[in-house]
């Protein structure tokens, strides 16, 4: 769900911006673009994460994301000074990178699943956030950002069906969670 988050919020961050907080912060658009590629990496490094500790892996996650922020700090220094905070969002975003490639690493030695398989999801998802943005790029100088969020929404979830990209019991299983926060 948080690819077309991010590409929704990174195809309209001018709009969200102008809307929001208005033309004094538009030198803030690319940050927030640039930040939401970073999402994507946020989530995947959840799950590695609690995958690595459930494995009686917690020092091993420990120095993984202790390694990561030291790596951080030396971006943000070298990057905040030239760049401003475009070498902050710039320095988290290579440091999510990252850590989801360091961890996927080392949950592969953990955990054996069909690689093969998650990629074709993935792939799925990748290709039905691109038609989402594309149509949300197409339709937001035509229609209001609300509208264009909706549409976006209903692009995304029939690409997704088209496509194959959730099953039956993946449904019922989003439709199980969303009841039980209610």
């Amino acid at each position: 769900m948080v690819l077309p988050i991010a590409v929704g919020i990174g195809v309209l961050a001018q709009s969200i911006i102008l809307t929001f907080y208005g033309q004094e912060f538009l030198p803030s658009v690319l940050s927030l673009q640039i930040l939401m590629g970073s999402l994507f990496f946020v989530f995947i490094n959840f799950p590695l994460g609690s995958l690595l500790n459930g494995c009686d892996k917690q020092k091993t996650n420990t120095k993984l994301v202790g390694l990561t922020m030291i790596f951080n700090i030396i971006l943000n220094l070298v990057l905040i000074p030239k760049y401003s905070f475009i070498g902050s969002s710039v320095a988290f975003l290579i440091c999510q990178v990252f850590l989801t490639v360091i961890s996927v690493y080392v949950a592969q030695k953990i955990s054996h699943y069909n690689l093969g398989s998650a990629v074709q999801i993935f792939l799925k998802t990748v290709f039905s956030a691109f038609i989402m943005g594309l149509a949300v790029y197409l339709l937001q100088e035509k229609l209001g950002l609300f509208y264009v969020v909706f549409i976006g929404a209903v692009v995304y979830i029939l690409m997704l069906i088209i496509l194959r990209g959730v099953s039956k019991q993946d449904y019922l299983e989003m439709k199980a969670a969303f009841l039980k926060q209610k």
